[in-house]
Parts: C-alpha cells; structure tokens; sequence
C-alpha cells in the first residue's frame, strides 16, 4: 500500500514552466529532509519539458519576443525574462545542477524519468528554443515536436500527434514507478498503468478520453 502523501508525482511543464519544476527537484534535493520541498522533489518521478530554456536562448531581444508572445508580462517580470540569455548568471546554478540532481537519483533506486520535448517549427519566423537550449544530453529522452514554442503545449484532440507523444511518454514514467496500488482513507485503488490514470478524488480515468484545453 502506498499512503496519498507517498504518492508518486508526475509533472510536464512548458517554456518557463519547466524552469520552475527543474528548480524543485534542484532546490528540494539540497533541503533537509523535513523540509516540503524535499519531500515533493524525491515524489517526482517523471519529469516532461516542452520547450524549457535551460540554456536561455541565442536569439538577440530574447525577452522582448517572449513579451510580445505572451503580452502578460509586467513589469516585475521583465528583469527575469532578460536574465534569460545566453550563459546568464541566473540560470547557472539550475543550469549546472539539475541535470547533476538527476544523474545521481538515476544512479539509485529512485528513479526520475526524464524526458526533453523541442520545437520544430519557427514563432512569428524566428527560432525561440532550439535543442541544445532545452535539453541535456544524457539526462534524458531529446524528441522533436511538430509545433512552435506556443502550440507546443497546445493539442487539439487525442489523434493529435504531439498529444500522443507525451501520453506515450506519461505511460512510461507510470510504469517506471513501478506501482500497483495505493490508498487514501479507507478506500484502496489499483492503478493500471495500461491506458488509466487514477484519480484518488474522483476514481479512474481514461486517458485516452482525456479532452485538454489550453489557453
């Protein structure tokens, strides 16, 4: 049996999503183990990134593109996009340590799957996060999706290619934690990782009748 607070996580974050997600596990791996955030971070167990910009990104007006894109910036934000450059001091320490984080949980029985999707199409024809910025070689499974740094999250319906490569990918991470059952008051739950999420506030669901709306 495996109690709710024992649950295993799993978490997809896109653009400057991911960076927050990647700092959780970098930041929980540091704290003591009383500590919140590193009870969350040894949970985690899959890890999705859709175009994340660990390396920041090569383009000159970086965060004046990313502020066009989105146009929800304010002004307390706009400093944070900028240190989004290139080799930028802010990301150093996630930049370098992250992927140390995970090399060594790899190298236990806690394992944490890890898995890197890239843009492959231009926004508004220009490149914002190539491959090299939004991987690490070695760390994780590097895969291209048909889409730009906004749709890249962004699925129309389950026949969706990019849909189906990240349900793939969910899948894998489920079967990676390598659990049958869990509980959660007195009621237990069998989590079938063939197809079935299970949801301990709601009972099971089917991920292929999942229907996802995005902004």
């Amino acid at each position: 049996m495996v109690s709710q607070a024992d649950r295993p996580i799993m978490v997809i974050g896109h653009s400057l999503g991911g960076l927050v997600l990647a700092q959780v596990v970098y930041g929980g791996n540091g704290a003591s183990k009383g500590d919140c955030i590193h009870s969350r971070a040894q949970h985690i167990k899959g890890m999705i990134f859709l175009g994340t910009p660990f390396f920041g990104s090569k383009i000159a007006g970086w965060g004046e593109i990313m502020r066009r894109i989105y146009n929800l910036v304010q002004k307390t934000d706009q400093k944070t996009l900028k240190s989004l450059t290139l080799d930028s001091e802010e990301l150093k320490d996630l930049r370098l340590g992250f992927p140390e984080v995970v090399r060594k949980r790899n190298q236990t029985s806690d394992k944490v799957v890890v898995v890197f999707f890239f843009e492959k199409k231009m926004t508004y024809r220009v490149w914002i996060i190539k491959e090299e910025d939004a991987s690490y070689p070695g760390v994780g499974e590097i895969l291209p999706m048909q889409a730009n740094h906004l749709d890249i999250c962004k699925f129309d319906d389950k026949e969706d290619d990019g849909y189906k490569q990240v349900r793939a990918k969910i899948k894998q991470a489920m079967e990676a934690t390598n659990i049958t059952e869990t509980s959660t008051g007195t009621k237990t739950y069998t989590v079938n990782n063939d197809d079935t999420i299970t949801n301990l506030s709601q009972g099971d669901m089917r991920i292929e009748q999942q229907i996802n709306n995005y902004g």
